[in-house]
């Protein structure tokens, strides 16, 4: 008897389970079609359901050493009242508010036959910094990467490595460093209300787009305090005319810079 009503609710569960999923699917397909009925287009993929957690993560200055030394060989603390080392290959300073820079020594890095933009990511994460580089055509004499987060990308935390020829000549940007500790929300929006909240947005701001190319799950960061740092899930949307953020939980909009 018991595995029957064991068997009972496991089959109450799947169908509930099935009929959401086909209502996210049609709900998805719904939105598309308001988009297009409204001069847009949808030039991507519909991306999966955001599964991002809100997390927050308290600034680590007891590795920020270990970091410094992986760039810059053995360092030692810059007596300046900032927290900066110095090594054989250069200086590093980093901030409270996840900003830093650093100067290389003239052929520290010299990157030789690799692109600038493989070279500097194998550059960062000598210091911890993982990320994706975000201007891939690397033309100019600077390349800018966009840290990721356990794989999930970090709108705001950018850096960008500049180059004197072959040489790498210094490093600023912001990074995010600690440890990231899950923390009560409210639900994502669906992907449905995203793409229906970002319409009314357009309409109420009178901007003029007739496309949507990219979608991309990731975090923005509160500017609210500086430590701990709160890590908001975001859609960054980019369409033909501009590219946004978009918070996944309040659907607040804002243009990105």
């Amino acid at each position: 008897m018991l595995l029957g009503v064991n068997l009972f609710l496991l089959v109450l569960v799947a169908g509930r389970e099935t009929r959401s999923a086909q209502y996210l699917a049609h709900a998805r397909l719904e939105a598309v079609a308001i988009l297009e009925k409204n001069g847009i287009q949808m030039g991507c993929e519909l991306p999966k359901e955001m599964e991002l957690p809100a997390m927050t993560v308290t600034r680590d200055t007891q590795s920020e050493p270990a970091q410094a030394a992986g760039l810059l060989g053995e360092v030692s603390p810059i007596e300046d009242g900032t927290t900066s080392y110095r090594g054989e290959n250069g200086t590093i300073r980093f901030s409270a508010d996840g900003t830093f820079s650093v100067s290389l020594e003239a052929g520290a890095y010299p990157r030789g036959r690799e692109t600038p933009g493989h070279f500097g990511l194998s550059c960062l994460r000598k210091m911890g910094f993982d990320g994706e580089i975000s201007n891939p055509d690397e033309a100019g004499d600077t390349v800018a990467v966009r840290q990721t987060w356990k794989g999930d990308t970090v709108f705001p935390c950018v850096a960008v490595l500049t180059y004197e020829g072959e040489d790498l000549k210094s490093i600023r940007g912001v990074r995010l460093i600690g440890s990231p500790v899950v923390v009560a929300s409210e639900e994502p929006l669906t992907v449905a209300t995203v793409l229906l909240e970002f319409l009314a947005h357009l309409k109420e701001t009178g901007t003029i787009c007739r496309e949507i190319r990219g979608m991309t799950a990731g975090y923005t960061l509160s500017t609210v305090q500086i430590n701990p740092i709160h890590m908001l899930p975001t859609w960054y949307i980019v369409t033909d005319s501009e590219s946004y953020y978009m918070d996944a939980v309040t659907g607040v909009v804002s243009v990105a810079s």
